[in-house]
């Protein structure tokens, strides 16, 4: 039985007991929702929870040895702590309240989702690995004590991708309008010395409507169905490719070398729909020794390890795409990019500047440090965009040999990234 059908049954099933959650939205107890993903890989086990996926092909993003988090805590219990959802997460919470497990149509409740036409079925749609949520505060535990200002710190060393769904939010917004009329959710990543590394987030524009429900966005249309985590569903899938959600359903994420913690709040309390959760979608661990030659990349080989496991770009400069990797704005399969690697070129600077060109990348995505490399990468992407591989270029066609040096250097380690022992 398909997920979907599950779903139909489970909520026919339910139309009785939800007419007393139904008259409890009216108080605006509730207002929320969450929804279902692919199966697991195999070779993985059904019940692991938390496990880094691709946004594009579902599978784990595993790049290191971490154990997998198995055995899902039971719906209620607190993931604030260590390894509570995954080995080498911890999670808390800026605000002091506590972050629950919830499941789809279990309690304890966090929101409300339309169901197959039944409104406000508690957790519906919620992802089949649970997702997480602030449940408030005592005595009440009343939505206006939520906050949703997590902290995801990792505790077995830096990341350099981490990605976070979330459900059923813009709905519910109870406080007013923002003063700018634009309401956010923002993700901020840190390195060590609790420097910015990079920021995401997702907003709509709704000027100076103040109604708790049913707002209109300039983006998104009405926010009762872009903000509801089951109606999405059918506009934007179980899990949305990333920037291509709605309010209601979508991923978002940070990235970059030395992630040592990142937060997840509202950009101001106006622009906070309290019954809505989370979801951790994909992490990246940083597992660079340091930087490789192009040599060290070739003789490797894409079959023992090239980190070009889904999608992953800086600014607008693309990396990796659906596990290909990207270089002059060609998106190419490993073996590929494997074969120009191994060219000689015969005196084309072309194939100079694509060889160190794609070592740089490979090195960026295997998490060293690229902060001194990231301008370089973007212009010499151009470059090859604008002379493609084999064009018969030399080393004075529009820089192409300071360009081709800077990314020797920091291949060889020489500059903000050491380099790797073997």
């Amino acid at each position: 039985m398909d997920l979907k059908t599950q779903r139909n049954l489970l909520g026919a099933a339910l139309v009785v007991s939800l007419i007393v959650i139904g008259v409890l939205v009216g108080t605006g107890a509730l207002s929320g929702g969450a929804g279902g993903t692919k199966g697991r890989p195999d070779g993985f086990p059904a019940n692991a929870k938390g496990v880094g996926k691709d946004q594009n092909s579902g599978y784990p993003i595993v790049t290191s040895d971490e154990e997998l988090a198995l055995d899902p805590a039971a719906p209620g219990t607190s993931v604030v702590g260590d390894n509570r959802v995954m080995n080498g997460l911890s999670i808390s919470s800026n605000g002091g309240n506590d972050i629950k497990f919830l499941t789809e149509l279990t309690y304890p409740l966090a929101y409300g989702a339309n169901l197959n036409g039944v409104p406000n079925v508690v957790n519906a749609c919620s992802i089949p690995g649970g997702a997480i949520a602030d449940m408030g505060s005592a005595p009440s535990y009343s939505y206006t004590t939520k906050q949703h200002d997590y902290v995801f710190t990792f505790n077995q060393g830096p990341v350099s991708y981490f990605q976070i769904g979330v459900l059923d939010w813009g709905d519910f917004l109870p406080y007013g309008a923002p003063a700018d009329g634009r309401s956010a959710l923002v993700m901020t990543a840190y390195n060590a010395n609790n420097e910015v590394v990079d920021v995401a987030e997702m907003s709509f524009t709704t000027g100076t409507q103040t109604a708790m429900n049913g707002r209109t966005s300039d983006e998104f249309g009405n926010l009762s169905t872009a903000g509801d985590a089951c109606d999405t569903i059918s506009q934007v899938g179980d899990v949305p490719v990333e920037g291509q959600g709605l309010p209601g359903r979508f991923i978002f994420s940070v990235q970059g070398a030395g992630i040592t913690h990142v937060e997840v709040a509202f950009a101001n309390k106006a622009s906070m729909d309290p019954n809505m959760a989370l979801w951790v979608g994909a992490i990246r661990f940083s597992t660079a020794d340091g930087t490789g030659t192009i040599g060290y990349w070739m003789n490797r080989g894409y079959n023992l390890g090239w980190p070009v496991t889904g999608s992953w770009s800086t600014g607008d400069v693309d990396y990796s795409l659906n596990g290909n990797l990207v270089v002059g704005g060609v998106e190419y399969a490993p073996a590929d990019a494997l074969a120009i690697m191994q060219e000689s070129g015969s005196g084309d600077y072309s194939y100079q500047v694509f060889q160190q060109l794609a070592g740089a990348k490979l090195n960026v995505l295997a998490g060293n440090d690229a902060s001194c490399i990231v301008d370089t990468i973007a212009q010499a992407e151009q470059w090859l965009i604008d002379h493609p591989v084999g064009s018969g270029a030399d080393p004075s066609t529009d820089g192409a040999s300071d360009l081709n040096d800077t990314l020797t250097q920091y291949n060889e380690g020489s500059l903000c990234a050491p380099h790797r022992d073997s």
